[in-house]
């Protein structure tokens, strides 16, 4: 079935692309005076070829933008198109860190920066190793339907070689004298040759649904037409080992926080383990668990 689609797709767009060209050609030649004509209909349909071609120009720096937009420092979202960019939510993960009774809300929003803060930093030591393929850094977004909501996050995302984009993304909220760590995980598959293709080619079909919200900064052309798979074997590996080492990195570093100030016990690393041994990601028709990774955590911290 995705061989027929990819073939069907390479079909049409190699049709389409051989209309416009005689299409346009032909136009130019008119245009040179090698061709007449004229009437009402000649008129109607210079205007539409100039929209067709408008379309197809359009499509072509709405794809190019986005990769711009995927690296801003502040972004936004309407509804619950949170992270809309990045493909699809492979995972949430919700971590309660009770900072203690006797504490007010100010110590615990003092010890949620820095916890965002040292995963930020920590991030850029440990897995920063090619500024190509893995961006670090914060990201304030904005609910479009309510601007006076921004909130931060921590980005950490990994492009492969072949384009495949994986992104964790980190927040801290507050309840109370509790905060409450939230890790999400999405992940974007490859996007083919022949899907750009298509894209381009059929635009001025499909162009007017979502050129006012790509406009609005509210609208992915690239999440639009990706899938979630990997390229091949080897970009899974680069993938998986990315999530891996990126999952290992989480939870070390949260439970080295709770130690270092000394809101660590043993209800506590119970909870953040066993969360962390529960994550599977599923992707391109592939489970992967984090529970053995976690235990070693585990059994890492309790030896200190």
């Amino acid at each position: 079935m995705r061989n027929f689609n990819a073939t069907f797709k390479i079909f049409v767009s190699f049709i389409l692309t051989v209309f416009y060209l005689g299409t346009f050609l032909r136009s130019l030649s008119s245009i040179l005076g090698e061709y007449r004509g004229g009437g009402f209909i000649v008129f109607i349909w210079s205007i539409v070829q100039v929209l067709i071609l408008a379309c197809i120009v359009f499509s072509i720096f709405a794809y190019v933008q986005d990769s711009t937009r995927e690296n801003l420092e502040k972004d936004k979202f309407q509804k619950f198109d949170l992270f809309f960019r990045y493909g699809q939510n492979v995972y949430s993960l919700v971590l309660p860190i009770a900072v203690g009774a006797n504490s007010d809300m100010g110590k615990a929003e003092s010890l949620g920066k820095m916890l965002l803060e040292q995963l930020r930093d920590g991030a850029k030591e440990y897995l920063k190793l090619d500024n190509r393929q893995v961006h670090i850094e914060s990201l304030r977004i904005i609910d479009a339907d309510k601007p006076s909501d921004e909130r931060e996050f921590v980005r950490i995302g990994y492009a492969s070689v072949r384009k495949t984009l994986a992104t964790f993304f980190i927040n801290i909220h507050l309840l109370g004298n509790t905060i409450i760590a939230n890790y999400f995980y999405f992940f974007r598959g490859q996007i083919k040759w022949y899907e750009v293709w298509f894209f381009i080619v059929t635009s001025p079909v499909h162009v007017w649904s979502w050129f006012l919200r790509w406009f609005r900064n509210l609208h992915s052309v690239k999440t639009s037409i990706s899938y979630g798979e990997y390229a091949n074997s080897y970009d899974k590996i680069d993938i998986t080992s990315f999530e891996q080492g990126c999952l290992y990195f989480l939870q070390f570093q949260t439970l080295q926080f709770l130690e270092k100030n000394g809101l660590m016990t043993e209800s506590a690393k119970t909870v953040i383990v066993q969360q962390f041994n529960g994550i599977k990601i599923n992707s391109n028709n592939s489970t992967l668990s984090f529970g053995n990774i976690g235990s070693t955590i585990q059994n890492a911290i309790s030896a200190k």
